[in-house]
């Protein structure tokens, strides 16, 4: 079976690298230096062992291995997986480049795939409101745009609001008992500042707060 470079683009974030498609579908990125040694050029044919060479220099196999045993732990971020390869297994940032976009291209690295499990989990262990979960996703380097949208998506559920009321109220229901105040307004005040440093909203911890009749 032959294939058909169809397309060699300029890569959007790093000026050094070259998007590559192969029968018309996106295939691999590629540095230049690697373009110009293996000499592809668009239009050109490959075979399928020369097709399966270029993915050799592409990805490292090896680099692939420890990624996805990396991923295996739980879903990764594709900064975890880049900084992973880079800072602990020592990888060339190019080839660990090389690795996330070959991840992504096999649809076994997504960002809003990730974005959305890790709210899900977060919602569901521990006391996490919204807040407190998107500030934890930016620090892992998604985008601000993939978040929002996996948080529009997750809170129009009905269901999950619910839920999420109903661990705010028993969460302050019991830090209630541990706070010291000299008066009902400064309960509520610092109860107020308990829930907010947990990342709830205010609207939904005021909408608690007249259950408690505080």
């Amino acid at each position: 079976m032959l294939h058909v470079i169809t397309q060699i683009s300029q890569a959007v974030k790093n000026i050094e690298r070259v998007n590559i498609y192969l029968n018309g579908k996106f295939w691999l990125g590629l540095s230049k230096n690697n373009l110009v040694s293996l000499r592809l050029f668009k239009g050109q044919q490959l075979s399928e062992l020369e097709r399966r060479e270029v993915e050799r220099t592409a990805f490292d196999s090896n680099n692939i291995h420890k990624a996805v045993n990396y991923m295996r732990i739980r879903p990764r971020s594709c900064a975890e997986v880049r900084d992973y390869l880079v800072l602990r297994r020592k990888i060339a940032v190019e080839e660990a480049e090389n690795v996330v976009s070959y991840l992504q291209n096999q649809e076994l690295l997504s960002d809003e795939k990730f974005a959305l499990w890790y709210v899900e989990y977060k919602s569901q262990t521990g006391v996490n409101g919204i807040n407190k979960i998107k500030t934890e996703l930016l620090q892992k380097k998604v985008n601000l745009k993939i978040i929002n949208e996996v948080l529009e998506k997750i809170y129009g559920d009905g269901e999950f609001q619910q839920g999420q009321l109903v661990k705010i109220k028993e969460f302050a229901e019991k830090v209630t008992k541990t706070i010291k105040a000299k008066d009902s307004y400064e309960l509520k005040s610092k109860l107020i500042q308990r829930l907010l440093a947990r990342g709830f909203k205010y609207a939904e911890i005021k909408e608690v707060l007249k259950t408690l009749h505080l």
